[in-house]
Formats: C-alpha cells, structure tokens, sequence
C-alpha cells in the first residue's frame, strides 16, 4: 500500500482511465424501461377453409398442440400452450420459459407449422400466420398528410424515400408505411346473369387464376443459342380482366364484362386498420423485434422521418402519434435525477456531520466514481440502462459513503495521536491507518453485500425484475469500497503534504445537534437499564408491534408486481366473437370510439385505433394532462360495461418491453364433464355472479353467449338424382358459391402500374341480407332453374361454442376484476365470492338439464407473484441465515449475534408498517428493499455490540459499557443511516414518468431504516447491557478478565461500517 499512496500519478492515472472507460460503456449501454430479460410468445393463426370448428380439431389442431406443446431443444421449453378454436380460425399462443432466445422460440413454431401444413388444404395452408405476441409492447407511429395532394399521391412520393430507409432498421419487425388507400381488383358477379348462364363462380376462379399464371415450356437450342420456351400470362391489366372469354358450352363464349363488373379501387375489408381521431391517414408503423429495443428503434425511425423530410416537397407533414422514446426518456431522466439527488443528499448529510469542505469532498467522490466504473462491469455483463438498475445506483449513492468515512476518520484519529512532521511520516500514519480499518470495511461491504446471494437462486420473474437492481447495488458498493481503500487514502495524503501544520479540523455544523442528541440517548438508555419494568416494557412493545405487524398488517397489503411508471396514455382493448371480416370489427370500433370521444373528448387530446384481426381492436387515448388519469380511467370502467358479446379492457399503456403479468382479482375454472355442460354451468355461474355484484367485470374464456348462424344441410334425393345424370355440380359448389356471394374470396394477385394488387371474386356487397333470400337464390342446371332451397335445407341455428384449449387439454376460465379506485373492496369481494361458491357448488342445477358433473375450481389468480414472493420469502429467511453464520465467525457466540440481529425485524416492523401507511403494495421490488434492509440494519448492530464487547473486556462494568459505546458510535450510526435514508427519500416520493416503479421499495427502505435504526441506538444496548449483567451475575463473585486493555475512549478505527 505504501509504494501505492506514495505514487499518486499512478493512481490517478488508472483511476481517470477507469472514469473515462465507465463513462464511455455508460454512454454506449442500450437505454430501456425495464431490463432486457425475455419470456417470449409466439402467436400462430390459422383459418378453417371450409371446416368447422370441431372438424379442423380432429383433423389438424390436436396434432399441431401436441407438436407445438413439446418443443424442447437447447434453451427453449414450453412452458403453456393456449389454444382459441373460434367458428372460422384458431389462435396458438406459445408461451416459452424466461431467458428463452426469441428468434430461437420462432423459428422452431414457424419450422414446426410449415412442416404440418404441407398436408393441410391449400387454403388452410395460406392462412398461416406466426409472430411475436406481447401485450404490453411498445411501437411507434407517424402520420403524414398533405393539404395539396391525395393520399395516392403522397403514398407514391414517400414509399420509395421513406421504405428502403426503414427496412434496414434492425431492432424492427414489423415496419412499414401503411396506406389506407391500397388498391385490390373486385370482380363483381351480376346474380341474375351468371344465375340465368348457370355459370359457378368455381368456374370463373379457375379460368382466371390459370390466367394470371405465366408457364414455361422448357427451352430450345439452335446452334450456340438456347432460347427459354415462355407463356406469359393472359391477364396484364384491368383491360384484360375484363375482355376474358367464358366458355358457356356449345362452343359459346362471352367476356367476364359481361356477367361482371370488373374494379380497381381501395381494399374494402383492409386485414390492418389504423385510424387517428376516427379517420384514415397515411400512416409509418413499425413494432420492435422480441428482445429489441423499442426506444432505439423509435429514434431510429423518427431519425430517418426528420432527414427524410429534406428531400419531400414542403407541403407534406408529418405528426408523431405514438413515441415510445419520450416517454422512457423522460422516465429514465427522472431516475437519474433522483440518483443525483440521492447523491447530493448524501453528500450535504456527510458535510454537516464533518464540517469540512476538502474532507467531504474527499468522501464524496466514492458515490460518482463508483458509479461511473460500474457501468464498465455492466456493459462486460450485457445489461442496460433501465429503471431497475438505476433504482440499483439511487440505493447505493448513500451506501457507498461508508468506507471513506470509516477511512478519513481513522487517519485522522492517528494523525491526531502520531503528529507527523514529514511526507514519510505522514505515508507511516495513513498506511498504519488504512491497514487497521481495511479489514472491517471489507467484512461490512460483504456483510452487506452477502444478503444478495440468495438472489441468484430465483429465477423467473424475479429474477428478471430484481436481478439488474441487485447487479447495479453490488457492483458500485464493491468498487466503493476499493475506492475508499487506495484512492481516498492517497488523495488526503497529498492534501495533508500541502500543509506543515498538524491537522485541525474546522467544528462541523450539527456539533451542537450532536451533543444534545448524545446526551438525550445516553439519558433514555440509562432509564431503561436502572428501570427495569422500563427497559422489559420496550422489549414487550417490541415484540408485540413485531407480532401484529406480522399477523395483521402483512397480509392487508395489496400486492403486485412492481409499479407501473405514470403515462399519459389510455388503452380500450375491444374483444369480441363471431365476426368473419375486419370490416365488422370496424364498424363495431368506430361506435365505442365515438362514445369515448363523446364523453371525455375535454380530457382527451387525440386517438389512435389499431384493428388487426375480425374480433379485436384496440383504441388509444393520448390524455392532455396524465393528471386526469385516474379520472379518465374510472369514467371509462363506468361508461364501457362488458355483454356477453363485447368485452372491454380498460387501463393505462406504456411501451415496457417486460412482459409483465396483469393478473384478474378473481380466477375460476370449470373442470370435468363434457363441453357443453362446462359451458352451461360457465354462463349460469357468470350471470348469478353479475346478479351479486361481486365483482363489476366478470367475463370468461371462451365467451359462453350463443351466437345464430345459418346452417346448409344437402337434399340427399336431389343431389342423389343429379349424380345419377352425371352432373358436375357437386354440393361443395354450392358452399362456395355462398361464400364468394357473402364473404367474398381471394384468387391470386396481379401487378397493376408496378403495383400488386390482390384479386376477389365477390356478389354485390349484402345481396343475400336474409335467410330467406338465400333460399330463394336461382341455381341453373341444365335446362332447368331451381331455388337454392331445392338443393339444400337451410335453417338458423345457434353456432357452436368456441373451445378454449390450454396445454391440449378443453378448459373454460372465468375472470373478475375491481373498478379502478376500488382495489380496497378486492379482499372483501373475493371472500364473498368465495362463500358464494360454497353454496353454489351445493345446488343440482336442476333448471340447467346436465349431463355430466362440471366442478368449479378456485384458482390463484396471481400464480406468478405468489410464486415470486415465495422465492423472495426463501431469499429472505437464507439472507438472515448467511448473516447469522456471518456474525457467529465474527463474535463466536449466539447470544451476541442474536442480539445484532435483532436490528433486521425491526427494520421489518418499519418497512411493512410504512407500506401499509402509505397505502403502497408488497411487491418484487419492496420485498428486496426489506432483505436490502438486512445487511444495513445489522451493519449498525455490529457497530454497537462489538464496541461494547470491547469495553466490557477493557474493564467496565455492563451498564458503563453501555453507555459509552451507544454515545461514541452515535455519530457513525447516524452518519450510515441518513446518507442511504436521504438518498432513497426521492425514490420513496415517486415524482416522474418513473418514480411509481421503484417507490414502494424507497418507501421500504427509508422507513424501514430509520425505525431499525432507533431500536439500534436503544433496544440493542438494552439487550446487550441484560446478558453482559446476567453473564457477570452467572460468574458471581469472579470479575471477567479483558484479554486485552483498551481505552475507554476507543475510536472509531476498531470499528466497521
């Protein structure tokens, strides 16, 4: 250490690259809201063609979960396989395990699926469709619009700027310019022409996709030249479509134009919508990659608009809808304020209580420094900038004060006593210095450092929350420390050679306040040890606040897990069933939009509607003033109620890329029986549960409400006699022709003006509006016309259920959730419910005409967070034991390391009794400030008890011992506690975008704190002063003799922060 103090050059020089280095890994660390942990999702989709529900499962869906369900390769394993069979698709949803490599979890979903659907029917083959699913990612979007041009116009001029740029971003997905006036071809079949020609629109589909087809015919040599042999196809243009021949038989032709009406024009039933303020706009979307970073790809994408806007002509303009990068910005900016408060905090606490300026200085650095070197460790471990570990640094800011202190104090303590006259003599006293204390700071850094170690066996969620935050803690707090032990040391060893002069440090400023408060606890200490109904009444108080706190108190505490960051930003998720086109689930949005806009328009500043499938849809509502969010929230639980055909998710929406759970307050399932008496039994116990009121939301998965659809049964005679007169019309041309005359169906594409276009056939929009129409529809065969109704029967009838599938096996969900405002009611609705269902179970259902025995199953509603919670209680209760082995090596005996340890469940009794006051929750990150709380608190302890320890060796009588430790190390305890007390106090208030997420673990450790720390300076003495005086009692007349003779006036160099 001497050649290391005495080369200051040196140790500035290693310590400025190590500060450049962390600020350059700093600046290059990727900046998110949350760490980058994944648990991806795939989501697959796939159409029936012309299957029903029940069929496409028998034939295809079992064999596909079973394929999807066990995917099991290096890293990657199912964890739950959902399945949703509606009337006329399926959706999977693949949930993979935490740590799982997204792209991975994809490519082995998209590789599975393509293998399975080479057996599948063309059209159920060109259905398929797999992504990332998340219900919580963020993505960005930007409207352009012009005054002076049509929406082709801008389209034509933007597409070919803006597309090649945005392709290249590489944290994308999905990116792309989209506009609403994309064009397709409609073919609109005249009813009464081709009904009187008796032409099928199978007929017209094939001809017209083998006219869109080009062939090849092999190729030709002549001579040295080979010449490919080409058809191309038919059908170039519109023109074309339209001239196309259709044979009628006895070599009659006639052109599609005739019996058609052929047109280019906008997509009328869009697979994307996007509108803004209830209208259609040009409009840049683009949604990150599993594992990308929404932030960069949102500067990206607006990077690329801002210098794409030099090259476009003047009048075109751009609107940035939703951006993902302001709002973490602004919610990391916030966090790093509150590090930098916390830091500021701690150095004005570490000034009062020394009273020099260079001396606080020279403590100070350790907090940036620390900090500043850390971001070297994270960027060597792949972790980001988020609001997780910064929340790390803001904790640690107070913490990693305490080594310089303990160092400065102890050279000054020898500088004091030794009195050096020169350089060498100064080196002497520092490095005898540090060397007495080097020990003890390492012992106090791990001891508070090992409470950590039980982390590292979660997995998980909590693992994936906390792991960043215990990272950040760990690695400055450990760099802090091998700061105070060579830089501080060699930093005040230059200070010191400037001056000749013995050391004389100035009267700090809470002197005053220290003395009174010394003397105020050396006075209630004394009481309580000379009055011993006194002392034993504090000791029964503490128990019994322990007790209730314990019994009462901790299970009120609402839990989560973990706070959401404030957002100006409300989300209306539509969910329906039964709808065959997106054009319906527009329709269906449009009404609830206006509704919103109706009603909260004033809070409102605009919208943002996202349709992406026929039964879903998502409405976004960008608040003027996020200070109206709880307002807004409870006005549109009120206004939006669920049916049983639309149900309606209501909530805030910030861009996390964490998939964070977002349990219901109440989970049922329906077991046994068979499917429709799991059904019937699910719609009563739905209806009886909206009767009671338990809970306002109540809804199920699958939807349980009957919807009708027109059943087509075949006239077995008839079709009989037409096989008979070797007929070609089969009964699947009649499906067909209903499909194309109702829904409409693709053929193929062309290229129009250097543009694809996809091609429908279709009947005019609501031609068959009624059953009855549809029976009465004229078919030609032969020579005779007969109604469809002669061909087949058809009836309405209620459409089969959909079926939920989770993990291959029919189950049906039922979910409730509290109004926003009234999360206190939770507890009480839940009990209700619960002795509802007692008696409900009871009841034979007599009026519902089962079959089968359906149980109704209560389940944990928040599985994930009692699974998180359990794996922190675990962490806990190790935390406690590493800590009390930890003390045992140190003091050798149980009773004394009892004793300090019982700082940790006051600390305890302070942090749950402050969450419930404040009316925080008990979550991932609140829990980990408590077992934080654990290697603060008993830091203190040891304080104490080894100083007392010592005195009583030294001679003193328990009682003296007492008394002079609790005063000396007073000003230490104080010092410790404030700085990471004040530091966490900006957390703990929870301003800013940010502030929400990491609040209840400021409010944890602050409060938890400052109580551990009053029961310290008082209880632990109390304790202490009992078993020294019960120990002297024990030995009766025989005085314990000190192994060594310490001063009375020991300093704090003996001592551990």
């Amino acid at each position: 250490m001497k050649g290391i103090y005495s080369s200051p050059l040196r140790v500035y020089m290693i310590m400025a690259l190590l500060a450049v280095l962390g600020i350059y890994s700093g600046l290059n660390l990727p900046v998110s809201l949350y760490p980058n942990s994944s648990k991806p999702t795939i989501w697959c989709q796939v159409g029936f063609g012309s299957l029903n529900t029940t069929e496409f499962l028998d034939s295809y869906g079992k064999n596909i979960e079973y394929q999807l369900k066990t995917i099991e390769s290096e890293g990657l394993k199912v964890e739950k396989l959902k399945a949703d069979y509606s009337q006329t698709q399926v959706y999977y949803q693949v949930e993979f395990g935490w740590g799982s490599d997204p792209r991975k979890a994809k490519s082995e979903v998209t590789n599975i699926l393509n293998a399975l659907s080479a057996a599948w029917p063309k059209e159920i083959r060109e259905s398929l469709w797999v992504n990332y699913w998340s219900n919580s990612s963020g993505f960005v979007a930007i409207s352009f619009f012009s005054d002076k041009r049509t929406m082709d116009e801008l389209y034509d001029i933007l597409d070919p700027v803006i597309t090649p740029k945005i392709s290249k971003i590489k944290d994308a997905d999905e990116m792309t310019l989209w506009n609403p006036n994309m064009k397709e071809v409609r073919i609109i079949l005249n009813p009464d022409v081709v009904s009187s020609l008796g032409i099928f629109p199978k007929n017209i589909e094939n001809l017209i996709y083998q006219s869109l087809i080009g062939k090849t015919g092999g190729s030709i040599t002549v001579g040295q030249n080979s010449y490919s042999v080409q058809t191309p196809r038919s059908i170039q243009d519109v023109l074309d479509l339209k001239n196309l021949l259709i044979p009628l038989g006895d070599k009659k032709m006639i052109h599609l134009s005739e019996v058609a009406t052929i047109e280019y024009g906008p997509i009328e039933d869009q697979a994307q919508i996007r509108k803004t303020n209830g209208a259609t706009s040009l409009i840049l979307y683009g949604s990150p990659r599993a594992g990308g970073n929404v932030k960069k790809l949102a500067e990206d994408v607006t990077q690329i608009v801002e210098e794409s806007m030099q090259e476009l002509p003047s009048d075109i303009q751009y609107r940035s809808l939703v951006d993902p990068s302001h709002f973490i910005r602004q919610s990391i900016e916030n966090v790093v304020h509150e590090v930098l408060i916390a830091a500021l905090l701690a150095v004005i606490v570490l000034f009062l209580f020394v009273g020099s300026i260079s001396n606080t200085i020279t403590a100070a650095i350790e907090i940036p420094l620390s900090m500043i070197m850390a971001f070297i460790v994270m960027k060597m471990t792949g972790m980001n900038l988020n609001l997780i570990s910064l929340g790390g640094f803001a904790l640690a800011a107070g913490m990693n004060v305490d080594g310089s202190i303990v160092v400065l104090e102890n050279i000054f303590r020898h500088m004091d006593i030794s009195k050096p006259k020169n350089f060498d003599d100064r080196l002497k006293v520092i490095v005898s210095a540090v060397n007495e204390v080097k020990l003890p700071i390492i012992a106090s850094t791990i001891s508070t450092l090992v409470v950590f170690a039980p982390l590292a066996l979660t997995k998980d969620l909590t693992n994936a929350i906390l792991g960043d935050l215990a990272k950040a803690i760990v690695f400055s707090h450990t760099l802090s420390m091998i700061i105070a032990l060579i830089l501080v040391p060699t930093i005040r060893l230059q200070l010191l050679s400037r001056k000749n002069q013995p050391v004389v440090l100035p009267p700090a400023p809470l002197q005053g306040v220290m003395k009174f408060l010394e003397n105020l606890q050396k006075s209630i200490l004394n009481k309580l040890i000379s009055h011993k109904k006194a002392g034993m009444s504090v000791i029964i108080f503490f128990v019994v606040a322990v007790a209730i706190v314990g019994v009462w108190v901790v299970p009120t505490l609402r839990r989560e897990i973990i706070g959401k960051p404030d957002t100006d930003w409300m989300i209306l998720s539509l969910s329906t069933h039964g709808n065959s086109m997106v054009k319906a689930m527009e329709e269906i949005t449009d009404q609830e939009e206006f509704k919103l806009l109706k009603e909260m328009g004033d809070y409102i500043s605009y919208t943002f509607v996202q349709i992406r499938s026929p039964n879903r849809s998502t409405i976004m509502a960008r608040l003027k003033d996020k200070s109206d969010m709880k307002v807004v929230w409870e006005k549109m639980e009120a206004k939006f109620q669920n049916t049983p055909d639309l149900f309606f998710w209501i909530g805030p929406w910030n861009p996390a890329e964490l998939p964070l759970p977002d349990p219901p307050h109440a989970l049922l399932e329906i077991k046994g029986g068979n499917l429709d008496d799991q059904k019937a039994l699910a719609e009563d116990l739905i209806f009886q549960m909206q009767q009671k009121d338990f809970f306002p939301r109540v809804w199920s998965e699958p939807a349980v409400s009957h919807n009708e659809n027109i059943e087509i049964i075949p006239n077995q005679a008839t079709w009989h006699n037409l096989s008979s007169e070797n007929m070609l019309f089969t009964f699947d041309d009649l499906i067909d022709l209903s499909r194309v005359a109702t829904t409409g169906k693709k053929i193929n594409t062309m290229t129009i003006d250097g543009k694809t276009a996809e091609v429908f056939l279709k009947y005019p929009s609501q031609f068959f509006d009624s059953k009855e129409k549809l029976e009465s529809y004229p078919i030609r065969i032969n020579e005779k016309i007969v109604p469809f109704k002669a061909l087949a029967e058809v009836s309405i009838v209620n459409s089969s259920l959909e079926i939920y599938r989770e993990d291959a096996r029919e189950v049906i969900k039922v979910y409730a959730r509290q109004d926003t405002g009234k999360e206190h009611l939770i507890e009480k609705s839940q009990k209700d419910l619960k002795s509802f269902l007692k008696e409900y179970s009871k009841q034979d259902h007599a009026h519902l005409d089962l079959k089968s025995k359906p149980s109704i199953v209560v389940m944990d509603e928040s599985i994930e967070l009692t699974n998180a919670l359990n794996q922190l209680g675990l962490s806990v209760a190790l935390s406690l034991l590493l800590i009390f082995f930890t003390l045992l090596m140190q003091f050798g005996g149980v009773v004394h390391s009892l004793i300090i340890m019982v700082a940790i469940p006051s600390g305890i009794l302070g942090g749950c009794l402050s969450l419930y006051l404040f009316n925080s929750t008990l979550s991932l990150n609140s829990v980990l400030g408590i077992i934080l709380l654990n290697g603060i608190a008993v830091n203190n302890s040891i304080i104490l008890v080894d100083f007392i320890i010592k005195l009583f060796k030294a001679g003193l009588s328990p009682k003296e011992a007492v008394l002079v430790a609790a005063r000396k190390r007073l000003k230490p305890i104080l010092i410790t506690s404030l700085t990471t007390i004040l530091g966490m106090l900006p957390v703990a208030i929870g301003l800013g975008e940010g502030g929400k997420i990491l609040q209840p673990l400021g409010i944890a450790v602050t409060n938890g704190l400052w109580v551990s720390t009053v029961f310290t300076i008082f209880l632990v003495p109390l304790l202490e002063c009992m078993y020294l005086s019960w120990k002297v009692k024990m030995s009766f007349d025989q005085k314990v003799v000190p192994e060594e003779k310490e001063s009375a006036n020991l300093g704090l160099a003996e001592v551990s922060l």
